[in-house]
């Protein structure tokens, strides 16, 4: 049962009938009927009848939607309006007369006095609730008229004509820029400190450490260390014998690969042997220089930092003798020979 004013009835017999296509209100329909309801069609009849023209249509911008709640008398339609994004514009809800049926009913009137009639409320309608214009295909521009082929018949004496172009642009390819060879391009800066562990080569087992700056390239680099390196007082034969050898070391390596390098060294230094006879104590000294080569291993390589293991042997280029005298004569306390140090290496890298 629709209780409407009888005014409102009396307006939309003298409103116009129809109103253009541009200004049409349209939506979708979301609807699912309960037992004894109206179908999805005949809701859509409906609403057709009350707007006076097909309004539900499947390529809408608007939705409505109908969610029916409880049963028999106490049965309520909850009505809202969306917009193409999904924002409700409008909600409502209608209660049940005597049956789903005439429910249904009352609110397709409800959503036409609400969503339609913008005419008799002298109000333009919501944008969001306009049905989207369809777009014309106007037909093709007509083509241009033939125009004929007149050939003239010229006695003047035939001319040569050279086509020349209006301009000429002559264009010199740009040459491909030129690779940067290895030497040439800038290296990279490495400060590094060593730990160093000899377990020959020294009147005894040594420690020691270093400091060494590196300017690298890809797949060489060259550089220089300072190293100290000692031992704790050992015996040699029978007598304690305490050494300190002092060393700089120019070295050149290639890195073939990330994390393996090849280096050839040499350098000088000096060689102090301390040890203590049945007279007095002795303090012997020699410079010494050295050759050899390191194997080394990065088992870390960051952006800016690394950190190296090695192994290296140093070779004395002279045979150096520490003698003792004692009562029965000279005799040799220890000789040079081939120095072997392991060692790691922390390394930071600047340009």
């Amino acid at each position: 049962m629709r209780r409407f004013p009888v005014f409102l009835g009396l307006l939309l017999v003298i409103a116009p009938a129809r109103v253009s296509a541009a200004e049409e209100v349209a939506f979708r329909l979301d609807y699912q009927p309960a037992r004894g309801c109206m179908d999805h069609d005949t809701l859509a009849l409906f609403l057709e009848g009350d707007f006076g023209y097909r309004v539900v249509r499947d390529d809408a911008r608007a939705l409505v939607r109908i969610i029916l709640k409880g049963g028999g008398r106490k049965m309520e339609a909850h009505v809202s309006a969306l917009d193409d994004a999904g924002v409700e514009r409008w909600e409502a809800m209608i209660p049940g007369p005597i049956d789903c049926r005439e429910l249904m009913q009352d609110t397709a009137y409800a959503i036409s006095l609400n969503l339609g009639k913008w005419e008799l409320k002298k109000q333009e309608a919501p944008s969001w609730l306009l049905r989207a214009p369809e777009i014309e295909v106007g037909t093709a521009a007509p083509s241009p008229p033939l125009r004929p082929f007149v050939a003239y018949d010229d006695d003047a004496p035939l001319r040569r004509r050279t086509l020349d172009p209006f301009y000429r642009v002559e264009t010199t390819p740009t040459p491909p820029p030129a690779p940067i060879e290895q030497g040439l391009a800038g290296p990279t800066w490495a400060v590094g400190a060593n730990a160093l562990f000899v377990p020959a080569g020294l009147p005894g087992i040594g420690v020691g450490g270093g400091l060494s700056l590196d300017a690298r390239w890809r797949l060489w680099s060259v550089g220089v260390e300072f190293r100290g390196m000692g031992t704790w007082e050992q015996e040699v034969g029978v007598v304690p014998v305490q050494a300190t050898t002092w060393a700089g070391l120019g070295i050149g390596c290639v890195t073939p690969h990330e994390r393996f390098g090849l280096c050839g060294m040499g350098g000088g230094g000096s060689l102090n042997v301390m040890y203590a006879t049945e007279i007095s104590p002795v303090d012997w000294s020699d410079t010494l220089i050295w050759a050899g080569a390191r194997a080394t291993f990065f088992m870390y390589h960051g952006e800016r930092m690394s950190v190296a293991l090695f192994g290296e042997v140093l070779a004395p280029l002279q045979e150096t003798k520490v003698l003792m005298r004692s009562t029965s004569g000279e005799v040799i306390l220890w000789r040079t020979g081939a120095l072997w140090t392991l060692g790691i290496s922390p390394r930071f890298e600047f340009k």
